[in-house]
């Protein structure tokens, strides 16, 4: 490759070939065998998993040693070994080694050139990078001839290296692409508007990655610095225009510097809606301001944490409010809101948010004329808000129903894992009463859904000490009940829905299921097998259900970066 380097040509998708050529071009000398168990781990590089652990690693591969930085070797091949040595076992080395690699640490294959009285030699190990000097450990890995293989982003790859003459020479994977398909095909020619289920793609990797946040969204003549409603510690970005949030299919071009861009972007993004205050982007997708504050008047909001009181306050303000869009809240808990305004149809005329006990009387209609939340609008809401809302009313003159709702108030409160497991040990006591005649009363959508909603827990995890009595009470609910629970499709619920967003929910739905027990057929089950079958039905028709919304959730997002 010349010292022009042509971006465009280095986009390929997953063809072996032309990475083995590229692998062999940059290090002539390296062993066959080694190439080729770097290239069958290359996909595992953005989302390894050992066991429970998901992370990312980095390459480094060269000849020779690294400068700076300190080095473990863990393998070392030479002499017959070298020779005799095959791509399974390169591999099973490789494997032992990327397990230290989630300490922050990368995998280095180094091949030590043969000298006196040494012979050649292939060194497996672990490398450390010192962090006060970021950015040149990479820079003279690089100028001493090392690859450095690393992540863009979930499905992108770029193994990174320069020529002779210092000029950066890369090669970039793409995952998402067919096998051979080249970048002259990746330009989106249609570049006036964002592809269809991106932004609910985006937030959907937000309602697994952030634990807690409101995100305000605001028409793009919004002025930071001239909106009183936040404080004055509010971080407002001036040079927004740089911080636009694009799909790779609307970059002006394809090259790794422009998907690197994006993709930190889209991280700081992320980290904003981690960090404390509410968020603001625009319509446009720019990343307008962050840390804000908005005030709360004292009397009113009182219930809930802070992040709850804010999100109350802010929804408030939108009726006099032109610049106010839509309001995104994520609770610790797991409560997810979306609140918004829209000016498409006569169908988004009124406020769409699923409201909740004590919230009806704080939030109020944006629109003076509507007087209710018609049946498509509500169910685009509820798409989005997947809350903890009941769909159904409250009979609380019915069996259990008391302990139930202090059972559902610890889960959705404070310290739930903490608070859970006095409410569930009353729960199932009180079922130990219960004859057939008060199972006929009892409600049956709550008695199956509060209790299964505990179990299957948050993002965090569950109550542990709950779990034992939240497994009773459901294996002690009657054949009858749970008929009845199938047949008015009582599963229809926001609350079940927002339990399919992360890793230990559904390992948790795996388990009531019992599906990641071990092999031994002797082993104890984690629930009964009659209890199993009732849950794999629930899932099936809430897995079904997600996905079906799942469009209705894109339309949303769709209309609401149109732009107005």
């Amino acid at each position: 490759m010349s010292d022009e380097t042509d971006y465009s040509s280095s986009v390929i998708g997953l063809d072996r070939k032309k990475i083995k050529d590229f692998f062999l071009r940059k290090l002539p000398e390296m062993k066959e065998a080694v190439i080729d168990a770097i290239i069958e781990i290359l996909p595992s590089v953005p989302h390894y998993q050992e066991e429970n652990d998901h992370f990312t690693f980095r390459i480094i591969m060269g000849n020779g040693n690294p400068p700076m930085g300190w080095n473990r070797r863990i393998y070392d091949f030479s002499g017959d070994s070298l020779e005799n040595l095959f791509k399974e076992r390169v591999k099973a080395c490789l494997k032992d080694v990327i397990h230290f690699c989630k300490s922050g640490c990368d995998l280095i294959i180094q091949q030590m050139p043969a000298r006196e009285k040494a012979e050649m030699s292939i060194q497996v190990g672990v490398f450390q990078s010192d962090l006060g000097n970021a950015g040149e450990t990479e820079r003279a890995l690089l100028e001493k001839g090392f690859l450095l293989i690393e992540c863009v982003n979930r499905s992108k790859i770029c193994i990174n290296s320069h020529t002779s003459t210092g000029v950066s020479d890369h090669l970039l994977i793409r995952f998402d692409l067919d096998e051979n398909e080249f970048s002259d095909n990746l330009q989106d020619k249609d570049l006036d508007s964002y592809p269809k289920g991106f932004w609910a793609g985006l937030f959907s990797q937000i309602k697994r990655e952030v634990h807690g946040t409101i995100c305000l969204f605001v028409d793009p003549s919004w002025k930071g610095n001239e909106d009183e409603n936040f404080d004055a510690g509010k971080i407002v970005i001036e040079d927004y225009k740089e911080m636009q949030i694009k799909p790779d299919s609307m970059l002006d071009s394809q090259s790794y510097r422009d998907l690197y861009e994006q993709n930190f972007i889209r991280k700081m993004f992320i980290s904003m809606l981690n960090y404390d205050g509410i968020t603001v982007i625009d319509t446009s997708g720019c990343v307008r301001a962050f840390h804000c504050f908005v005030s709360i008047h004292r009397g009113k909001f009182t219930s809930g944490g802070a992040r709850h009181r804010a999100y109350r306050a802010l929804a408030n303000l939108f009726k006099d409010n032109e610049y106010y869009k839509a309001l995104y809240f994520q609770s610790q808990e797991g409560n997810i809101r979306f609140y918004h305004k829209f000016r498409v149809s006569p169908a988004f005329d009124s406020a769409v948010m699923d409201d909740s006990g004590d919230e009806q009387d704080n939030v109020k209609a944006v629109s003076p004329n509507a007087d209710h939340v018609d049946a498509k609008t509500a169910s685009l809401a509820s798409a989005v808000n997947a809350g903890v809302t009941e769909s159904s009313s409250i009979d609380e003159t019915a069996p259990l129903s008391e302990f139930l709702n202090r059972l559902r108030d610890a889960h959705l409160g404070i310290d739930n894992f903490y608070n859970e497991p006095k409410p569930a040990e009353d729960l199932y006591n009180a079922t130990l009463e219960m004859t057939d005649e008060s199972w006929g009363r009892v409600n049956v959508e709550r008695i199956v859904n509060v209790p299964l909603i505990c179990l299957i827990g948050n993002s965090y995890g569950y109550s542990t000490n709950a779990e034992p009595f939240l497994k009773k009470i459901l294996e002690k609910i009657p054949n009858s009940v749970w008929t009845i629970y199938l047949n008015n499709k009582c599963y229809e619920d926001s609350s079940l829905s927002s339990t399919l967003g992360s890793k230990n929910q559904e390992s948790q739905w795996s388990k009531l299921m019992n599906e990641t027990g071990p092999d031994d057929a002797n082993a104890e089950k984690y629930v009964t097998d009659e209890l199993a079958e009732h849950i794999k039905t629930v899932y099936k028709h809430v897995s079904k259900q997600f996905a079906e919304k799942f469009e209705e959730e894109r339309n949303l997002w769709e209309n609401l970066f149109k732009g107005y």
